[in-house]
């Protein structure tokens, strides 16, 4: 790999953009945000999603359609789903 190319890369992906909700509602409520890029563990990898879905979990959740005691963890969420492919 060319050693320029890769401090490029490194110097930008600092951010990234996530869907978040701060609030229960309409899928309205949900929006597309900038925010710091995770960093993997030792033992893990991060992975670059270009696509993804809302799961029905995660439309549950953001309707507020799940008991409290799973969506009692505060109001701001980045929906999660499983990366496949």
């Amino acid at each position: 790999m060319n050693p320029q190319r890769e401090t490029r890369i490194h110097a930008q992906d600092v951010r990234m953009s996530a869907a978040v909700y701060r609030r229960f509602g309409s899928p309205e409520v949900v929006r597309i945000e900038d925010a710091p890029k995770p960093s993997p563990g030792h033992d893990e990898v991060l992975v670059r999603v270009r696509a993804s879905t809302v799961s029905a979990a995660d439309h549950r959740a953001r309707g507020r359609t799940i008991p409290n005691v799973v969506a009692g963890r505060g109001l701001t969420v980045r929906p999660l789903c499983p990366v496949e492919g």
